[in-house]
């Protein structure tokens, strides 16, 4: 609520915290990874209805079998998926796809393959479109999946906005503070990476940690952006 966002990405949210998000000005795309209905968790991308339209929306399972509801890939030990979105900006008129995903803590193989078919599904969903890509990607700057996401390959390079912002906000320098609610510096999992089309104005990390208590293991990771 101190944020307002105009859209905003969840990972790892059950149907009835999506229901509950789903309130005043705010719509939601996105399944079940289970079943590809309201089965399991969710990665759902939220956005504000007076500020966006819904054009298209689907979700593909991160695995060998990316349309089969429910299948796990590679060495993965969990079912996960990625959400996508094509929003309409009802000032200025131009359409944006945005995509949100949640990478396996486990599996070394199933992250990059997941960072792999993630480019190549921009490329084939989006083509040379304006892009958002958020997430839970379960590794760090530097690492493999992350390099295949910022490098030419796949589809169009995508830029961490923490690094590519007008005003940057490094504290804190980690996203994941865990079940003892106190992070790690360095470990920053959690990116928002954008294409070419956007200025990014303002990057950051949220602490809205008090006392130990926090209302996630994960920190918000935020990006004030506009479209160029």
């Amino acid at each position: 609520q101190s944020q307002k966002p105009g859209i905003f990405s969840v990972q790892e949210a059950l149907i009835n915290q999506v229901n509950d998000l789903e309130k005043g000005v705010y719509k939601h795309a996105g399944v079940g990874r289970d079943d590809g209905k309201s089965a399991g968790e969710f990665s759902a991308i939220f956005y504000d209805t007076t500020q966006f339209t819904l054009k298209a929306e689907n979700t593909f399972w991160l695995s060998e079998t990316p349309e089969k509801a429910g299948s796990m890939g590679w060495d993965a030990a969990c079912v996960r998926i990625t959400t996508w979105v094509k929003l309409l900006d009802s000032k200025s008129g131009k359409s944006f796809f945005v995509f949100n995903t949640h990478f396996d803590h486990v599996g070394d193989t199933a992250r990059l393959e997941s960072a792999k078919l993630i480019k190549l599904k921009i490329d084939e969903i989006a083509g040379d479109n304006p892009v958002i890509l958020t997430g839970d990607f379960n590794c760090r700057k530097g690492s493999a999946p992350y390099n295949v996401i910022t490098e030419v390959k796949y589809s169009l390079p995508l830029s961490d906005s923490r690094y590519h912002s007008k005003n940057q906000d490094h504290e804190p320098e980690f996203s994941f503070v865990g079940s003892n609610f106190e992070g790690e510096q360095g470990n920053i999992i959690d990116h928002i990476f954008l294409s070419h089309h956007w200025k990014i104005n303002q990057s950051g990390i949220i602490n809205n940690c008090s006392n130990h208590r926090c209302p996630s293991d994960h920190l918000p990771v935020v990006a004030h952006v506009e479209l160029l």
